[in-house]
C-alpha cells in the first residue's frame, strides 16, 4: 500500500533551517542597526546588541539542540524589540526597523512553536 508524505518543501509543520538562518540574519542586522541608521546612545545600542546577539545565539543553538524554551525567549526578543522604542525614547527609521524586525522574529518565534506542538 502507498504512502502519502504529508512534509512537503513547503509545509509549515516542521522545523526547517531556513527558520534559524533568518532568526540569525534578523539578529545580525538588529546588532549593527544602531551604527548603519542613526547614531545611538549606549542605553540604545546595548539595547539593541544584546537583544540581536541573543537573536543570534538562539537560532545557532537551534541547529544543535531544538527545543522549546529557546523560541519562547526568541518570542520575547522580538517583544522587546516592539517595545524598546518607547520604553527607551527613540524614534525615526531605527524605531521603525525594530518593530520591523521584531514582529518578524515574533511571527517566526510564534511559528517554530507551533511545530514544536506538532511533533
Amino acid at each position: 500500500m502507498a504512502t502519502v508524505d504529508k512534509h512537503h518543501w513547503y509545509s509549515l509543520d516542521m522545523h526547517r533551517p531556513w527558520e534559524d538562518v533568518t532568526s540569525m540574519i534578523l539578529g545580525a542586522v538588529v546588532v549593527i542597526s544602531p551604527v548603519i541608521m542613526a547614531p545611538a546612545d549606549g542605553v540604545i545600542a546595548i539595547s539593541s546588541g544584546l537583544a540581536g546577539v541573543l537573536i543570534v545565539m538562539l537560532g545557532a543553538l537551534e541547529f544543535v539542540s531544538l527545543r522549546r524554551w529557546q523560541e519562547y525567549i526568541e518570542v520575547l526578543c522580538g517583544a522587546w524589540l516592539v517595545v524598546a522604542p518607547f520604553a527607551l525614547g527613540y524614534a525615526g527609521t531605527l524605531r521603525a526597523a525594530h518593530m520591523a524586525i521584531g514582529l518578524a522574529v515574533i511571527v517566526l518565534g510564534l511559528l517554530e512553536v507551533r511545530q514544536d506542538r506538532v511533533r
